[in-house]
Formats: structure tokens, sequence, C-alpha cells
């Protein structure tokens, strides 16, 4: 399966609304492509993801592990603590998830 696929799979259970999710995989693919990633890139989270399969239907909680790989290298910078920036955007991207689900359940009760 296509990453962006199994991102937005991952994704659409937890929210509906196909631009945000849209857009977070947009950051995800922007960043793991950037120049000089030789090792932490999209082929790095494709292997990743290769070898859950195998151990998928004893992860209890598999959508926040694969969250996990989709971000835990998505700010990277070889010279520098960059897991804790990975960390900070993952935080950003998922509090402004929660925002825009928060926010469409409040118009779809004043409807």
């Amino acid at each position: 399966m296509h990453l962006k696929d199994q991102f937005t799979q991952i994704c659409l259970p937890l929210h509906k609304d196909d631009e945000l999710i849209s857009g977070l995989w947009n950051e995800i693919e922007t960043k793991y492509t950037e120049k000089g990633r030789y090792y932490h890139n999209l082929l790095h989270l494709d292997n990743m993801f290769q070898e859950l399969e195998a151990v998928k239907d004893r992860i209890s909680r598999f959508t926040l592990v694969a969250f996990a790989v989709f971000y835990h290298d998505v700010i990277y910078d070889a010279t520098s603590k960059s897991m804790k920036k990975s960390a900070l955007t993952a935080q950003k991207d998922l509090q402004n998830w929660a925002y825009h689900k928060k926010k469409s359940k409040l118009s779809l009760t004043r409807s």
C-alpha cells in the first residue's frame, strides 16, 4: 500500500476532513523528501511499515504506533536534537486536527 493511502486509512476513522488529512500528508511528504535526506526518507517509512506488518495483529494501539512512525523523523537535522522537533510537529498537527474535529462537531449540532 502506498504511504499516502496508509496515512489516509489511519486518519479517516478519526477524522473525516479530507482536506485536513491531505494537508497533514503533504507536510509529511514534503519533510521526508527534503534535500539531504539520505536515509530518513519515504523509503525509510515504507520499510518501517513493512516490518510492522508482520506484527500488526499483536499491536493493540496500531493507529498510535502508525502516527509515531509517520512523525518520528518528520523534522530531521543530523546535527541537532531533531527528535524533539518531530514530536512538537506531531503535537501541533494533532492538536490542529482535534480543533478541526471539535469545530466540525459544533457546526453539526448548531444545524
